[in-house]
């Protein structure tokens, strides 16, 4: 166990992990893998609708990508399990999400620590950037709610 050099308390070693790869570049969404989570691979379609999720893109341009890939799945009638789309779906933004996070949590406490008179608006930009990860989670809990119902309404249009 290491000790905290400011309340000399015994704090437990955090567990090692494996680095957290930066985030996509412009050009094209590239799946992130967060540290000790085994994401399946998705499709480019369903990753390019990940990665707008986890940039925050509005929620109507969200929904008609969504609607077109679930129109392409059920014209060239393959199989498609909704639910879990797009659980896999939100899991990829949340991870790409996180990655980023903890990216720039790392940068903040980086800076943090090498700059002594500017700790507390470091301090600052930091728990803004932990509510915006929040927000984040909850406005992709959301965009869940809004594909499945979406999916639903396109599968009814077109099989029924």
């Amino acid at each position: 166990m290491a000790v905290d050099e400011v309340t000399g308390r015994a704090v437990p070693k955090a567990p090692t992990m494996r680095p957290v790869l930066p985030p996509p570049p412009p050009s094209g969404p590239v799946p992130i893998l967060y540290p000790n989570i085994d994401l399946p691979r998705l499709s480019p379609q369903l990753a390019a609708i990940s990665t707008m999720i986890a940039d925050g893109k509005q929620t109507s341009a969200v929904l008609e990508a969504w609607k077109g890939y679930i129109r392409r799945q059920v014209q060239a009638k393959k199989p498609i399990n909704v639910q879990e789309t797009i659980q896999q779906v939100q899991r990829h933004a949340e991870t790409q999400v996180k990655a980023r996070t903890d990216l720039e949590k790392t940068r903040l406490a980086a800076k943090l620590n090498s700059i002594g008179d500017d700790a507390q608006l470091a301090n600052v930009d930091l728990q803004n950037i932990l509510q915006k990860q929040q927000q984040t989670l909850q406005m992709m809990s959301n965009i869940s709610k809004m594909l499945f119902d979406t999916a639903q309404s396109v599968i009814r249009k077109i099989g029924g």
